[in-house]
């Protein structure tokens, strides 16, 4: 189905009987729009791996910093791909940019179709922000969708949100689409990525990965070394590949151990 901004469209159908990525993410930060299955789903990963909340609610704090260090540098404009369902509980990114400038301007872009919906109600009338139905897949296409043109100017600087993603991505695929994300944005612009550390606890990792693959959505950890990959030819801002807590914390800000985290963090800029 294509709309009359010739973007495509999905069905609007919610099945609420099935586990959904974005639900189950949400009750993992606390949120309330969730379903039984979806509880259930999160109940028993967190049996397989008991700080998968806490690892869920790091990476999101960790994108919200990157998100208000990236504005603070001067880019006024933001891509969060793989947004998830608006949040209730705490700021969303648009948010966070606009404290910093208020001018800031901010896609937000998801292929699940109860995003849409959430999205389509919760930033109604929200100045600077705007919606595109994407599948992180299809890459660069993502350039030409009319919000996207109208909404941006790729001509200046973009921080690129990679969030909660990567680890839905197998292989070669994720280094593509990423390299083909990256390529048209302009000098100065920021990647940002947080992703499932495959080798922090790696057995563990392995069984919650196939655990979740099997109830929820096909999943993938990466190593350090894997994470590193995606920021070829950028320069990558201190203090590197690190967990999310240890990127940006505040005085006083607990950082559990790695092993607890299991989840590898970065920014990079464009060069």
């Amino acid at each position: 189905m294509v709309n009359q901004a010739g973007e495509k469209r999905e069905p609007d159908a919610v099945d609420t009987t099935t586990p959904d990525v974005s639900r189950v993410y949400g009750y993992f930060l606390g949120e309330k729009e969730n379903h039984p299955a979806d509880r259930a789903a999160a109940d028993q990963l967190s049996r397989v791996w008991s700080d998968v909340g806490m690892s869920c609610r790091a990476s999101r704090a960790f994108v919200l910093r990157a998100t208000e260090y990236a504005t603070s540098k001067g880019v006024r404009q933001i891509i969060d791909m793989g947004c998830g369902i608006p949040t209730r509980l705490s700021d969303n990114v648009h948010e966070v940019a606009q404290r910093v400038l208020p001018a800031a301007r901010v896609v937000y872009a998801d292929k699940n179709p109860l995003v849409r919906r959430h999205c389509a109600r919760d930033l109604a009338g929200v100045d600077g922000c705007t919606y595109v139905h994407h599948d992180f897949l299809d890459g660069a296409a993502l350039y030409e969708q009319p919000r996207v043109r109208d909404h941006l100017d790729l001509a200046e600087p973009v921080t690129l949100l990679l969030g909660n993603l990567l680890h839905f991505v197998p292989g070669e695929i994720a280094y593509t689409v990423v390299a083909d994300l990256v390529r048209p944005l302009a000098p100065g612009s920021r990647l940002v990525i947080a992703s499932i550390a495959s080798d922090l606890r790696p057995a563990l990792m392995e069984e919650a990965m196939a655990h979740y693959s099997g109830r929820v959505t096909t999943s993938f950890a990466r190593s350090r070394t894997e994470i590193e990959r995606f920021f070829d030819g950028l320069t990558l801002e201190e203090p590197g590949v690190v967990t999310p807590p240890q990127w940006h914390s505040g005085p006083g800000d607990v950082i559990p151990p790695p092993q607890q985290v299991c989840t590898w963090a970065a920014v990079g800029v464009v060069g």
